[in-house]
């Protein structure tokens, strides 16, 4: 996503480490990225912190839009509320609390 908000790309990845690795190194310039808080979330922070120049984690979302689930949909979502500042819970990961879950901060 853009600056402007403007989708750029969208891009399908295999669940596994190199993959995720290249599709983040292949983006170039300015790469900021926000995932939501899940069993994951502390080894995807940990793998792909180093290759961006942010990583938010971000709490579960209270609401959830009725009807069908969208992976994609909820993904350009929250790189929306990432661009404009809206991302109001932020979970803290890092390598130096191994196992234990992340902490709330607002």
């Amino acid at each position: 996503m853009g600056p402007s908000g403007r989708r750029l790309k969208t891009q399908g990845v295999e669940t596994n480490a190199k993959a995720l690795v290249d599709a983040v190194r292949s983006i170039s310039g300015q790469k900021r990225l926000c995932m939501e808080e899940g069993t994951q979330s502390e080894r995807l922070y940990e793998m792909l912190s180093p290759h961006v120049s942010e990583l938010v984690v971000a709490g579960m979302r209270k609401q959830r839009r009725p009807g069908q689930k969208s992976d994609r949909h909820d993904a350009f979502e929250l790189a929306d509320a990432l661009r404009i500042g809206a991302i109001e819970t932020r979970v803290h990961k890092g390598a130096s609390r191994p196992g234990i879950p992340g902490d709330l901060v607002t």
